[in-house]
């Protein structure tokens, strides 16, 4: 049977009707959830929505895949040696026996815990306040491509086989308050580092601590097979390093593409070791534009300071204090 409406109500309705249909959609509601399991934390991050807050409460998480987070998740953890994440016995990538630091497309994306994804507009993500535990398992903890506003602060990094965070392509990057220690485990990559990224604008690294071997304790150089960057970058636009502790046996590599308006101060930089290390260098035939500024830094170099191949324009070096033993 069908329904007749009288003519004088027809337009009416059918004019409600149309204003309903182009009503938008509700709004998703961000949502702050606390979770205490390694499934209700992959479920969290990975089938939440854009905006959520994730509190991960003190334990130990065992993870069998990557976590996925959504644009401005934020995920925080109960604090240092009350919250970790790790890979279950289970998740163990292949180990490659040299990594392509800049290649996304050859990014092994299972071999890294949160992994953040290639130009989706993850963008505004924060995570902070765990310790993340490669186990000589996974590759790095966190890596993204083309990512914005990514900030990582207060996390304990160690034992992976490649490095900490990992960014190719994006901008204002955030890592302050972490402590890295073992990257490059095994000597799986030459270039294996706390922070290695590319082609990056207005990041900020900033009162960290980088060493070999055990947290808090520096055995030195040799302890690892491969070597170990605190941070290497190919491309850095508006950059700052500065007050952080780098214990290893490269400080800061900048090299090829052009670096613009980099800041490194405040920092101490101890054992950069002669050709199997160095403090700051640019291995191209191509020129970097500059200004770049090394001032105010506590350096213990038992090598090379700068070592550069090609014409570095408007590099200043001043309000240094650096130890150069003669026996180096």
């Amino acid at each position: 049977m069908t329904t007749k409406f009288p003519p004088f109500l027809s337009k009416p309705i059918l004019r409600c009707i149309l204003t309903l249909l182009m009503l938008p959609s509700p709004a998703v509601v961000a949502a702050t959830v606390t979770v205490s399991t390694a499934s209700e934390l992959a479920t969290a991050v990975n089938d939440g929505s854009a905006g959520d807050t994730i509190h991960v409460a003190a334990g130990t998480y065992a993870l069998t895949a990557p976590l996925k987070p959504k644009a401005n998740m934020t995920i925080n953890g109960a604090g240092i040696s009350k919250t970790m994440l790790q890979p279950a016995a289970s998740w163990k990538p292949a180990k490659a026996e040299r990594i392509e630091p800049i290649n996304w497309d050859r990014v092994n994306k299972e071999a890294y815990l949160f992994n953040l994804g290639s130009n989706n507009g993850t963008h505004h993500v924060s995570i902070s306040d765990m310790e993340i535990n490669g186990l000589k398992q996974l590759h790095g903890a966190i890596a993204g491509h083309v990512i914005n506003h990514l900030t990582v602060s207060n996390i304990y990094f160690h034992d992976f086989t490649f490095c900490g965070v990992r960014i190719v392509g994006g901008s204002n990057l955030l890592v302050r308050g972490c402590e890295f220690i073992n990257m490059a485990v095994e000597g799986m990559d030459p270039e294996a580092g706390a922070v290695v990224f590319a082609w990056l604008s207005d990041a900020e690294f900033c009162h960290n601590r980088i060493f070999f071997a055990t947290r808090g304790k520096y055995y030195g150089a040799g302890v690892n097979a491969g070597n170990f960057y605190g941070f290497k970058g190919r491309q850095l636009k508006k950059g700052r390093i500065h007050h952080n502790t780098i214990r290893v046996n490269f400080s800061v590599e900048l090299p090829f593409d052009d670096n613009v308006d980099v800041e490194i101060d405040h920092n101490l930089l101890d054992n950069p070791r002669s050709e199997a290390g160095s403090m700051l260098s640019g291995w191209t035939s191509d020129p970097a534009s500059g200004p770049t500024r090394m001032h105010n830094n506590l350096i213990n170099n038992l090598g090379r300071v700068l070592g550069d191949i090609g014409l570095y324009n408007n590099l200043m070096f001043y309000n240094n204090h650096v130890k150069a033993p003669a026996n180096a």
